[in-house]
């Protein structure tokens, strides 16, 4: 759906520069903000108005590369204003922006400089997600059946009932409106 649809997509610039070290020294506090913000100003009003939901598990979140966290979190300190904290329902800590929780996912960076390593530059070192946790779902291509093959059968010898279940899946977007991405 991403590849289809670059609406939902807003660029990093600094991902586009010609060295690692341009490419990181670009993420500056004031890009950060100015990702994070635009980003939220882009996103569909059907995520925009989660925000509010009173379920606390609908609310959208920022998850993002720990150098975008990083970059904002100097922008606050910058700007003189204390970090805004919120506590997640987990009883993580994490900044928030316009009171939506922004949380690093440092595993992503680890992954892009193991896996994303071009030589000169990183695969898209920084990015971003603005979404809700019931957008993220498993699906299957199978239609009109639970899984591609299914099959139960039991085995005398061991008195042992077996299930053999095939099938692809993926990582789905249950909505599109509940969806924004930056790279």
């Amino acid at each position: 759906y991403v590849a289809e649809n670059d609406r939902r997509g807003y660029v990093i610039t600094a991902n586009s520069q010609a060295s690692k070290e341009a490419q990181m020294s670009q993420m500056t506090p004031e890009a950060a903000y100015a990702l994070l913000t635009g980003m939220w100003y882009k996103a569909p009003m059907k995520l925009r108005n989660m925000k509010a939901d009173k379920n606390v598990e609908n609310r959208p979140k920022f998850l993002v590369t720990q150098s975008i966290a990083d970059a904002y979190e100097q922008y606050l300190v910058g700007k003189n204003i204390a970090p805004t904290y919120v506590n997640l329902v987990e009883g993580v800590q994490v900044l928030s922006i316009l009171g939506v929780p922004v949380v690093p996912m440092p595993i992503w960076d680890e992954m892009i400089q193991s896996f994303n390593d071009l030589g000169d530059t990183y695969y898209k070192p920084h990015r971003a997600l603005l979404t809700t946790k019931s957008v993220l779902a498993v699906g299957s291509p199978t239609q009109g059946q639970l899984f591609g093959e299914l099959k139960i059968w039991y085995n005398v010898d061991e008195e042992k009932t077996k299930i053999r279940i095939k099938d692809k899946i993926d990582a789905e977007i249950a909505n599109p409106d509940h969806f924004i991405y930056a790279e």
